[in-house]
Parts: structure tokens; sequence; C-alpha cells
């Protein structure tokens, strides 16, 4: 294991305690099996405390063990999730909620390190300038899609999410060189959603994949926002990705706030107060002084 974490070893390797070194020699020796583990299995695994391992983790400087966790991942070449995905049956409620949580961690991580800046801040210059914006996804990507076209909309673009593949496709036929689709998928490999990128493109209007890089829907795109996630077919289906989605719908719809300057914070301003007295005050039982609690949605 030439890499980064290989490097820190040999650094701190003088400074670090007995105990420590102990947990050094097991990653030096087995890191893929560390990219599985909780910290109690390591410091089973290493014969030394929890705590321990804390502290060699920190020695190396990282964080704390999940950060030291990433860094390994990250070594044996970013296609590894730091923690076993594949929940099992005999897995308690915490097993499985750390089993998702790691992997979905995995997945935004590796979204934020391959992000295309160049083709995202086109995309946003893309929708700043859009007269209609169309999202479209089917299955999960649908629920994503969702998401997105909610937050457009609260910053005043004319954008629609449908489900029904018809009514997209029927939709992106009725499209101009002035507007904009936005296609998700998670594959990138679906028959509908290509159709409708394909659609779109022959009318003139301007074709943003939020999808996996090198896919079908991809070729087709004119702008490209890379989810390459490396989340194997799981049967629950596919947590981890949908919520690397959902961070780069975060990202762009946060750029174009970012970059439509006072007039689209304006508008989210007024979107928020248009349904603020539908909330019932929530009122902190600590304090009979206090004022009414209003929560976010």
């Amino acid at each position: 294991m030439n890499t980064r974490v290989l490097a820190a070893l040999t650094a701190s390797a003088a400074a670090l305690r007995p105990s420590e070194q102990k947990v050094a020699a097991f990653v030096a020796t087995d890191p893929q099996a560390v990219t599985r583990m909780s910290i109690s299995m390591l410091a089973q695994a290493a014969e030394v405390s929890e705590p321990t391992v804390l502290r060699f983790c920190r020695a190396l400087g990282y964080k704390g063990f999940i950060d030291f966790k990433l860094g390994v991942a990250g070594d044996l070449g970013g296609g590894t999730p730091f923690v076993d995905h594949d929940v099992s049956p005999g897995d308690d409620p915490k097993t499985v909620g750390g089993k998702l949580f790691g992997s979905s961690v995995h997945q935004m991580t590796r979204l934020v390190d391959l992000l295309d800046h160049t083709a995202l801040l086109r995309a946003v210059e893309v929708i700043l300038a859009a007269n209609r914006i169309d999202v479209c996804g089917i299955a999960q990507s649908n629920f994503v899609a969702a998401d997105l076209q909610h937050r457009l909309v609260r910053m005043g673009y004319r954008a629609i999410a449908m489900s029904d593949t018809h009514m997209q496709l029927q939709a992106a036929a009725s499209l101009g060189p002035e507007d904009v689709a936005i296609i998700m998928s998670f594959a990138g490999q679906i028959r509908e959603t290509i159709a409708v990128a394909e659609q779109a493109r022959q009318v003139g209007a301007t074709v943003i994949a939020i999808t996996r890089g090198g896919s079908a829907l991809a070729d087709v795109a004119d702008i490209v926002i890379n989810v390459d996630s490396d989340e194997e077919t799981f049967v629950y289906g596919s947590s981890a990705t949908r919520f690397a989605h959902l961070l780069a719908v975060d990202i762009l719809t946060t750029m174009v706030a970012l970059r439509g300057g006072k007039a689209t914070i304006e508008r989210l301003r007024r979107s928020r107060l248009a349904t603020q007295d539908r909330w019932i005050p929530r009122v902190d039982p600590e304090d009979d002084e206090a004022e009414p609690i209003t929560p976010d949605r």
C-alpha cells in the first residue's frame, strides 16, 4: 500500500505509543479489511481499546475514525466503501443503520471528489438563462427530480417535474432553444429517459443529465453532472446513490441561488413567508415566556 495513509504511518511511527503501533501494524497488513470495520472491530482485531484506535487516527492527522477510513478507502482506489453496505438478516437496527450511513457518506464524498466544476457551472448558467425547465426522472430518480423542481420553483423559475414517461416525451417535444431539460437517472441506461433527452435535443433545448458518467444518457446530454456511484445493486433500494443525487441537486441549486443574486434571495425569502403562517406554533415547555418556535421545513 504505497499511499498517503502509509506515508502518514511512516512519518508518525516514532511518535506512536506501543498500543497505537499495534493498530498501525494491522492497518498496514490488511487495509482492505479496515474499510469494512467499525471502530470496535478494529480495536478487537488489533487487541487494543477503542480510545487507542481514536488516538491513533488523530496521531495520523485525521479528525476521527470515519475520516481515517475515508482516507484508507480513497488510497485503495476510491472504489471501496469504508463499511460493508450489504446488510444481513441477522443485523440489528444499529448495524443496518451504520452500514447504510457509511455507504451513503462514501458515495457523497466520492461525488464531491469527482465533481466536474466546469460542467456544473455551465449547468448553472444555462438554468439562469432558461425560459422553461422540465425535470424528468422515473422510479427513485423521480423523487430526486421532484426535489429539484421544488427548489427551482422557490427561486422563481418555470420548472415542472413529471413522472409519466409519455407526458415527459410530449413535454420535451414542446420545448424550444431557450428551454432546458434536466434528466435524472441513477444508471443512465433507461430507454425512457434517454428517449426524453433525445426528443429535447431534437427541438433545440439544452439537456442536462445528472447521471453516471459514460452512460447512454450521458452520451446524449449537452452537459453531464457526473454522479458516478460505485454502489452495487441492492435489493432494498439504492439509498446511497439516492443521497449522492440529492447532494448533486443541493450543490447545483445552491450555486444557482448564489449566482442569481439578490433577486433570487428575495424570491426565496418570499416563498418561505408565504407558508410560514401554515405552521402550528411549537412552544418551548421549559420557558413560559419564550416566543413560539416555528420549525423549518
